[in-house]
C-alpha cells in the first residue's frame, strides 16, 4: 500500500454487522464503498476503515491501494465475553452511551497508535459518547436516519462530542439543529449518491426481456416496481390499496422487491397483512423477495414506473436515485428528505395525508394513461440524477473535510 505524507488521513468506523466494502448490501456500507472506490481514482485521502469481519469483503479490500480495511472478528467467544463484561460494568455505574464492546475497543486501540485528521462514525449515534471519552481526535458523525434531534436521549452530549455532523438531507439537518439552534455551522448536508455507470437501463436491454419473460410479464403490460423493506413505514400497504383503483383498461403488474430485513426469510405479521391485500389483486402482484443490490440494475431495467410510497419521514432513500439513474420515472410521497432527491422534472410527488391511497392511485393512473406526460418525465430521468453521481459525492465529501 502506497501513501503520501500530504494526504489527509481519515478513519471510518462502520455502523454495524454488515461489512465494508459492501458485499452484503446496506445503504450506509454502499455509500462508504463509493468513497473508497472514488479515492482509488482521485487519490486525495489515506483511508483506514474499521469493519466487522467478512471473508468476501476482506478479499475485495485487497484491491485497494489508498485504503486499508481493518477487519475485526467480533463473534469469537472471548470477544462476546468481553462485551458482556463491559455491559455489566456500565450498567452498575449507570453510564450512558453505547457500552464499550470489543469492536469499539479495537477501534480505539488502533486509532490511538496512529495519526488521523478525522475519525468518521457512520450511523451509530451512541458510539460517539464512548469514542469521545477515549479519543482526542476530531470526530465527525455521519447521520443517515432521523435518530438525532432535541428529543433523542443524550442529544446535547452527542452533539457536543462531535467536531462536525454530516446529514444526508436538509430535513435531517433541520432535525439535528433542534438540539442547539444557535450552533447552525456544525451540521453540513452531504446528499447520498448512486453509481450512474451501473444503474443504466440501456446496459440491460437483454436482461429486461429475460426477466419479464421469467415472471410472466407480457409486452403489453406496464410494470410498477416497489423496492424496499416490507415495513409499515415504507407504505407498501397503501400502494397495494392504491392499485385497486388503477384504471381497469390498463394492463399492469406490481413487482415487490424486498423483505422485512435484507435476506431474512422470517415472515412478519405486517408481511402477512400485505400478502392478504395482494390476493385481492389476483395475479397482478409479484413478490420477488430480497434481491442483492448487485443485481438490482437488471430489475429496475424491467420496470416502467418506480413507486416510493413512504409514510414515515424517510431521511434519504436510495430507491428514487437508483430508479432515475435507470431511466424510470418515480412516484414518491412528500416525506422527510424524499423531495430533495425526487426531481420534479422526472418525478411525481404526492401528499402523505388522509387521502394518500387516492393520491398514489391518481399519480399511477396519470403515468399509465397519459403517455405523453409519462414520456416527458422519462426523458428527464438521467439529467435529474446527474448531481447525485458517486464522483460528485466523493468531491462533496472532500470539501466537507477541508
Amino acid at each position: 500500500m502506497f501513501y503520501k505524507e500530504q494526504f489527509m488521513k481519515i478513519a471510518i468506523i462502520s455502523p454495524g454487522n454488515l461489512p465494508i466494502p459492501s458485499v452484503l448490501d446496506g445503504a450506509i456500507e454502499t455509500l462508504a464503498t463509493h468513497i473508497l472506490e472514488e479515492n482509488e481514482i482521485h487519490k486525495k485521502l489515506e483511508i483506514t476503515v474499521f469493519s466487522n469481519y467478512n471473508a468476501m469483503a476482506k478479499s475485495r479490500s485487497e484491491n485497494y491501494e489508498y485504503s486499508n480495511v481493518i477487519f475485526i472478528k467480533t463473534k469469537k467467544i472471548y470477544n462476546i465475553m468481553f462485551d458482556l463484561f463491559f455491559r455489566f460494568i456500565r450498567k452498575i455505574k449507570g453510564e450512558n452511551g453505547l457500552p464499550l464492546n470489543f469492536f469499539l475497543f479495537k477501534c480505539c486501540s488502533i486509532i490511538k497508535k496512529n495519526h488521523f485528521d478525522y475519525v468518521i462514525v457512520e450511523g451509530g449515534i451512541h458510539q460517539i459518547i464512548t469514542l469521545k471519552k477515549r479519543l482526542n481526535n476530531r470526530i465527525i458523525l455521519h447521520v443517515h436516519a432521523d435518530i438525532l434531534h432535541s428529543t433523542s436521549n443524550f442529544a446535547k452530549q452527542i452533539s457536543d462530542s462531535c467536531y462536525k455532523i454530516i446529514a444526508v438531507s436538509n430535513y435531517i439537518k433541520d432535525r439535528i439543529e433542534t438540539i442547539c439552534p444557535s450552533n447552525t455551522g456544525k451540521v453540513i448536508v452531504l446528499h447520498n449518491a448512486v453509481d450512474l455507470k451501473r444503474f443504466k437501463a440501456s446496459l440491460y436491454r437483454k436482461e429486461r426481456l429475460e426477466l419479464r419473460k421469467q415472471f410472466g410479464i407480457k409486452d403489453t403490460e406496464k410494470l410498477i416496481l416497489f423496492c424496499g423493506r416490507i415495513d409499515k413505514g415504507k407504505g407498501i400497504k397503501e400502494l397495494l390499496l392504491a392499485c385497486e383503483q388503477i384504471d381497469q383498461s390498463v394492463e399492469y403488474k406490481l413487482a415487490i422487491v424486498g423483505a422485512s430485513w435484507f435476506f431474512s426469510k422470517k415472515q412478519t405479521e405486517y408481511e402477512k397483512e400485505v400478502e392478504t391485500i395482494a390476493k385481492l389483486l389476483q395475479n397482478r402482484v409479484l413478490f420477488l423477495g430480497y434481491i442483492s443490490n448487485q443485481n438490482m440494475p437488471k430489475y429496475y431495467a424491467m420496470a416502467d414506473i418506480s413507486v416510493c410510497p413512504s409514510i414515515c419521514n424517510d431521511a434519504a432513500p436510495l430507491v428514487p436515485l437508483e430508479a432515475l439513474a435507470s431511466e424510470i420515472p418515480v412516484i414518491a410521497t412528500k416525506r422527510g428528505g424524499i423531495p430533495e432527491y425526487a426531481n420534479l422534472a422526472a418525478c411525481e410527488l404526492v401528499d402523505c395525508d388522509e387521502k394518500i391511497v387516492n393520491n398514489i392511485a391518481s399519480a399511477i393512473n396519470l403515468f399509465l394513461t397519459d403517455d405523453s406526460y409519462y414520456q416527458n418525465k422519462k426523458k428527464h430521468t438521467r439529467e435529474a440524477i446527474y448531481k447525485f453521481g458517486k464522483e460528485q459525492y466523493y468531491n462533496n465529501f472532500i470539501d466537507i473535510l477541508k
